[in-house]
């Protein structure tokens, strides 16, 4: 428990059990990624021959799971923010997650429930934006947000092509 200043910032040199320690507590507040975690454990300036002994304790003891951080993150994303799966599928691969833990977790969302959101977000951009479904220009505003959400655009021009509004 060092301290020492560095480009006039006072910078605090932590133990690699407090290093542990904080890493365990930024794990057991929310999920989290591996790449999340290193970039907790860089914003320290620690020795980085620690981080692969830290990443290995921290899978070891349950605060760090990948798949569990990613059906955490698949099931937030489309309940709360309701993203389709190509939006949720790039912020995952945004932060460096394996392809076949995101495939997986996408896999185990509800198609009843998707595209029941689907249609719900469609009728709210309808109606918030008066959008006359029989101008060509209109059905395309609808479906440029539909894909800006994240939704396969085959979903959304069936859906646009089916419905009856």
């Amino acid at each position: 428990m060092k301290k020492s200043r560095s480009n006039n910032l006072l910078v605090r040199d932590f133990s690699f059990e407090e290093i542990l320690q904080k890493l365990e507590y930024f794990c057991a507040y929310q999920e989290r990624s591996e790449s999340e975690v290193i970039q907790k454990f860089e914003s320290f300036k620690a020795d980085p021959s620690w981080l692969s002994r830290i990443l290995s304790h921290l899978k070891a003891h349950k605060f760090l799971d990948e798949e569990r951080y990613v059906s955490a993150v698949v099931s937030g994303k489309f309940r709360i923010k309701q993203w389709g799966r190509q939006k949720i599928k790039a912020y995952l691969i945004a932060k460096r997650i394996p392809i076949r833990y995101i495939q997986s977790a996408l896999l185990e969302l509800d198609e009843t429930e998707y595209m029941h959101t689907l249609s719900h977000l469609a009728e709210r951009k309808i109606s918030a934006s008066k959008l006359n479904m029989s101008i060509w220009k209109d059905r395309q505003k609808l479906a440029s947000y539909l894909v800006g959400r994240g939704y396969e655009m085959d979903l959304v021009l069936t859906w646009i092509n089916e419905s009856d509004i």
